[in-house]
């Protein structure tokens, strides 16, 4: 499914833009689109709607302003904590983190997020242990005994034998602190 938007934050020019939303196996956003749109009877207008207090939907558009009320009182009803501190700007750095930590590509992130500075895409981005522990064990699957185990050999005559050297040992203290991400005010 592809979704036009005629403006936005990032669009100084005011083009527009396509965003592309693929259709999943579990918790697809375009079977939930469609299921919207079939249960509310749309057929054309916004898709996101107003309510009325007895859950007739309105023909005008939801309210911008409605949009974290309504996202707060989901979170509450999860059951997350300090809801208070969640905002639609929540939904886009946890997609954000979630994407990474899933193995997306930074490139192929920014161009489907819509960031164009690298500088804006790193304020949404923490580095996730279990892709920082990856890199790791990248590095460490090509350790130096295993690169020299596949060198060719070098007669004597041309090379003197290396010297034995003994790793150095080194002792790295590491304390981690948790806490709840709040941005720079």
């Amino acid at each position: 499914m592809t979704c036009y938007l005629d403006r936005s934050k990032g669009d100084r020019q005011a083009l527009g833009r396509v965003y592309k939303c693929p259709s999943l196996s579990r918790l697809c956003p375009v079977t939930a689109f469609s299921q919207w749109i079939s249960l509310a009877k749309l057929d054309q207008g916004p898709v996101y709607r107003s309510m009325y207090r007895w859950g007739n939907i309105a023909d005008q558009a939801m309210h911008p302003n409605s949009l974290i009320p309504l996202l707060r009182s989901m979170l509450s009803l999860a059951g997350v904590a300090a809801v208070d501190e969640y905002s639609s700007h929540s939904l886009r750095r946890g997609f954000a983190g979630w994407a990474r930590s899933s193995g997306w590509d930074l490139k192929d992130l920014m161009e489907y997020v819509g960031w164009t500075d690298i500088k804006s895409a790193m304020r949404y981005l923490e580095e996730d242990n279990t892709f920082l522990q990856a890199r790791f064990e990248r590095g460490l699957e090509a350790s130096p005994e295993q690169k020299n185990s596949t060198l060719p050999v070098v007669p004597p005559a041309t090379s003197p034998a290396p010297l034995p050297i003994a790793p150095p040992t080194v002792l790295v203290l590491v304390t981690i602190s948790q806490e709840r991400y709040r941005p720079h005010q």
